[in-house]
């Protein structure tokens, strides 16, 4: 397969509410779904993922989770989590949140083109 030019403009991707389990299976590398085996090739290739995790506070706190998010930083992928991103709402409250959820800070992160453009199941 060949590459793309660098920049090209369809070398990016954007994936939105995430949940911990999706986080985690990503960071450790287990490809068991469609959207799994996705993020991991486009991981492995390098291109651009900017991607919005969905979890509450008491999710976000596990240690886990923490961990899973440091480790795709530092695979390259721009987790919009906390300040500026998405930051986890009390625990049973989701659904009251959504109005307020930052669709659009994962489309400034990576451009307005992108390879994939879409929603990981909420686990």
């Amino acid at each position: 397969m060949q590459a793309m030019p660098s920049g090209h403009p369809s070398q990016s991707s954007r994936w939105s509410r995430s949940s911990q389990s999706t986080i985690n299976k990503w960071a450790a590398g287990i490809a068991d779904t469609y959207v799994l085996t996705q993020l991991a090739e486009l991981t492995g290739l390098g291109i651009p993922i900017a991607v919005l995790p969905f979890v509450n506070t008491a999710l976000a706190n596990n240690r886990p989770f923490r961990r899973s998010v440091e480790e795709l930083r530092e695979s390259g992928v721009t987790v919009l989590f906390g300040e500026g991103g998405f930051v986890p709402h009390p625990p049973r409250t989701g659904g009251q949140v959504m109005e307020s959820y930052p669709w659009t800070a994962a489309l400034s992160a990576v451009g307005s083109s992108s390879l994939f453009a879409g929603q990981c199941p909420i686990a």
